[in-house]
């Protein structure tokens, strides 16, 4: 992660987890399988998808590929998955395969990117972040299952209060500073939708309303690998905690699940809140 632009948070302890800011406001949780029990003989974990880094400059861009390839010729990566792509002019993006498959899009951000995530002319940054030369994840795509796609944004629209975008391709929600990050939903053949052990984390305005909404329809759920961070079933507990997670993501209409993805929701209260 260093490699390709991150920097280690220095804040938190090298425990069980690894942060890695990307950028200002965004990061990687990495936990190592040999202090989790819960996910030791599942192996390396991988995001169903493809996952945005965006840079300030083309040339802040190159000096990432550059750290990469270094990185690949080190011995202890010549036999894992990492692989660089190439430039790709039409798409001005480069692809990228981490060294335990995750997949990765790099891109230059545009300028109302680079200001909404806290890298426009000027902004400092939160403290622990001055190092990352990325400017944060910008879009994560997430494959689905074939015919999930339009209603699974219609639930994030109506449980969590992002913006629907549809084009003729796929689905895809906006939320986050200025409506600048971006959850793309692709369809793929054979997609079953259970989740791998990876996990997202969001922060909502709106804390005490999403919860509601997914009580509700009987979508709380506690993640036994982290009852000593929350624990929360009532909304009592989510205000305590200033946390809350589900998993299914459903059709607002029948109730039937779509697919599986845990979220971890946070409060703008929570300590690790990057606006502060």
């Amino acid at each position: 992660y260093e490699a390709l632009g991150c920097c280690r948070d220095a804040r938190r302890p090298m425990g069980k987890t690894l942060h890695s800011n990307c950028g200002a406001l965004t990061q990687f949780h990495t936990p190592s399988p040999e202090n989790e029990a819960y996910i030791a003989d599942a192996g390396p974990q991988q995001w169903r998808g493809v996952i945005s880094v965006a840079y300030v400059s083309r040339s802040e861009l190159q000096e990432a590929v550059q750290r990469l390839e270094q990185l690949k010729r080190q011995e202890h990566f010549r036999e894992t998955q990492l692989e660089v792509g190439s430039w790709q002019e039409e798409s001005q993006e480069l692809p990228l395969r981490g060294p335990y498959g995750n997949r990765f899009r790099l891109h230059v951000a545009s300028a109302p990117l680079a200001l909404a995530l806290g890298r426009g002319e000027g902004q400092p940054g939160r403290p622990g972040s001055d190092g990352s030369r990325c400017v944060g994840m910008d879009t994560l795509t997430l494959e689905v299952p074939v015919g999930t796609a339009e209603r699974a944004a219609q639930f994030y629209k109506e449980v969590l209060g992002c913006q629907v975008v549809a084009s003729s391709s796929d689905s895809a929600v906006r939320a986050g500073p200025e409506l600048q990050q971006t959850l793309r939903f692709q369809e793929v053949e054979g997609s079953t939708g259970a989740e791998l052990g990876e996990h997202m984390a969001i922060y909502v305005a709106d804390f005490e309303g999403c919860f509601q909404r997914l009580l509700d329809r009987g979508l709380i759920w506690v993640n036994p690998r982290f009852v000593h961070l929350d624990k929360s079933t009532t909304l009592e507990e989510a205000l305590h905690y200033s946390c809350f997670r589900f998993k299914d993501v459903v059709d607002v209409s029948t109730g039937e699940k779509l697919f599986e993805l845990e979220h971890e929701v946070r409060n703008t209260k929570h300590k690790s809140w990057p606006m502060a």
